[in-house]
């Protein structure tokens, strides 16, 4: 059996459920190579973190973790300001179709550092330090 297969049949014994990547709709990412790697989205009218937790050529299977109101506030005050001064070429079509990103406008590079200077905003909280609600590939 692959790696990719050990690892959904892991996971598919856990208590979390295992979703399907339609079941999750990305609202914007927050780290990107070839694909989303983590990002804020909604499962249903609930909204989520997601982190990518295994990547097998590819095949990427990520956890979920729930946001609260709060958090979730937070994590879109710091967008709006990534995307004021750095793009909006982070985030996906509204209709929650996960494979069309915004194809948007990327500010001038001087702009960036008003964003990546500021310490306490340019980060996003660290959220994988509790239990998935859920996983997905």
């Amino acid at each position: 059996m692959t790696e990719f297969g050990e690892k959904l049949l892991e996971l598919k014994e856990a208590e979390q459920p295992l979703l399907k990547r339609k079941d999750i709709k990305y609202l914007w990412h927050l780290s990107y190579y070839d694909g989303p790697i983590s990002g804020v989205g909604m499962i249903g009218d609930e909204f989520c973190y997601f982190n990518m937790i295994h990547d097998c050529h590819f095949r990427r299977i990520f956890a979920v973790y729930h946001l609260s109101l709060d958090e979730f506030k937070d994590e879109l005050l710091r967008h709006e300001m990534f995307r004021i001064h750095v793009g909006f070429h982070t985030d996906y079509h509204i209709s929650g179709n996960n494979d069309q990103r915004e194809v948007g406008l990327l500010q001038p590079g001087s702009e960036w550092k008003k964003f990546y200077d500021t310490k306490s905003d340019a980060k996003s909280t660290d959220y994988t330090d509790r239990v998935p609600v859920a996983y997905f590939r």
